[in-house]
């Protein structure tokens, strides 16, 4: 699939203290939402916040390979989905999770990067 964004130097210009991430959401189905993401920097895991009023199934997770996922509450009525493994700067990491209603088209997210204890972010997520 390639780069994400257009600016095939992305990954080199962003070799700052702070992760740099990016990503996009597209319907595999009506209500299951397909998820691309990188980053430009080894993390430890990401976070995805989804929009207020969208639960996550988790019985519908499909993970990352290599990765460990879980939804929580984000506070107030947003669900987070929680995935912990080795994040590769520059690697695709796909998955995908069925929402309740169904993502309004635009609707987005933010993504987050997790290395230990630190948070950063946040990312704009596209789509879907």
């Amino acid at each position: 699939m390639g780069r994400l964004l257009g600016d095939p130097l992305w990954l080199f210009r962003s070799q700052a203290a702070q992760p740099r991430g990016q990503g996009f959401l597209s319907y595999a189905t009506a209500a299951v939402i397909a998820y691309y993401l990188q980053f430009d920097q080894q993390l430890n895991g990401f976070e995805l916040d989804i929009p207020d009023g969208i639960t996550i199934d988790p019985v519908t997770l499909e993970n990352p390979s290599g990765f460990d996922c879980t939804t929580h509450d984000g506070g107030g009525t947003s669900d987070v989905l929680r995935c912990d493994g080795n994040v590769q700067p520059g690697a695709q990491i796909q998955g995908r999770f069925q929402t309740n209603p169904p993502m309004d088209q635009g609707s987005g997210a933010l993504l987050f990067g997790l290395r230990s204890d630190q948070r950063f972010g946040p990312f704009q997520v596209s789509g879907p």
